[in-house]
């Protein structure tokens, strides 16, 4: 039931993921742990676990045939972050541990997405999950106030109402879909942040459309400067690929699309009065000595980023 060549694991079966009948010869009433270390052994030898700090973890009923209650404050890895769950977890499948039922809420704090290479900014969430280890699907929201990219140095709040299911034995991710607000822009993107074979590292492959957004939201993000270039409507379409790397995600990222931009005007005054005169001349009235007026311009094409 693993995922393949980076697709979504399939659905539960409720019969064949079933845990064995018979009750545990074994049944812990309290558990707690302080600073504990889980590691989850992945299914390739070679690749090495994913580890969890574990502040504190506290469970009831351990073994029994019955969910076991539990709430539990940890630090994610990557991004680095603080996480406190309240669930139930179990029981334990013995027959095939990643089919072990888990479900509960999360809430996700001062995440710093500067550690991936190019980007920046402090990542806060909160949320629901439910399913097994294989296959949870999670709910929620997450929100970047400063979301920034390294090279350019601009913020752009950044706000996420997301869908998603999580592999839990590899952290393979799959967004169905992403409701996000760049700015004032609005966007949505569907697809996936897996680990391939033979790869180091996770690929991030999305399909994003932006429809009603604004041209200058995304141009505060990628153009330096106190004011963007251009204000105007946008519509986008373009598939956004991010291949793992040590390299800035500038560096790396790909891009295939159209857009197009509709009363578009330029923040130079200069671009903008040839803009004019342009369109002046262009309805003959190059020689009527009266000034320009100030024209919109629309754009529509194609863009490729490699």
């Amino acid at each position: 039931k693993k995922a393949v060549d980076g697709k979504e694991p399939p659905p539960r079966d409720p019969v064949h993921d079933a845990p064995p009948t018979g009750r545990s010869p074994l049944i812990v009433e309290d558990l707690l742990t302080e600073r504990a270390v889980l590691k989850i052994l992945r299914r390739e030898p070679e690749k090495e676990p994913r580890v969890f700090e574990i502040a504190h973890l506290s469970m009831q009923r351990a073994g029994s045939n019955d969910p076991w209650p539990f709430t539990a404050k940890l630090t994610n890895p990557t991004p680095p972050g603080d996480i406190e769950v309240e669930g139930t977890f179990g029981p334990w499948n013995t027959g095939q541990p990643s089919g072990t039922a888990l479900g509960g809420k999360y809430v996700f704090r001062d995440a710093d997405l500067g550690v991936f290479k190019g980007i920046r900014g402090i990542l806060q969430s909160d949320g629901a999950f439910d399913g097994v280890l294989e296959r949870i699907e999670v709910k929620g929201t997450a929100d970047v106030p400063e979301f920034a990219l390294e090279a350019v140095g601009q913020p752009v709040p950044l706000t996420t109402t997301f869908t998603a299911v999580v592999d839990g034995t590899n952290g393979n991710t799959w967004l169905r879909p992403v409701e996000a607000t760049l700015g004032e822009s609005p966007l949505t993107a569907s697809g996936g942040i897996v680990e391939k074979d033979g790869q180091k590292g996770r690929t991030v492959t999305l399909d994003i459309v932006m429809s009603g957004a604004r041209i200058e939201d995304v141009l505060r993000l990628a153009v330096k400067g106190a004011e963007p270039p251009m204000t105007g409507a946008l519509d986008l379409k373009t598939h956004f690929l991010l291949p793992p790397g040590e390299r800035d995600a500038i560096d790396k990222l790909q891009l295939d699309g159209t857009f197009k931009i509709a009363s578009g005007r330029f923040a130079r005054g200069s671009v903008q009065t040839k803009m004019n005169e342009l369109s002046q001349k262009a309805r003959g009235e190059g020689n009527s000595g009266d000034p320009a007026a100030n024209v919109v311009s629309n754009f529509t094409g194609r863009f490729v980023m490699k």
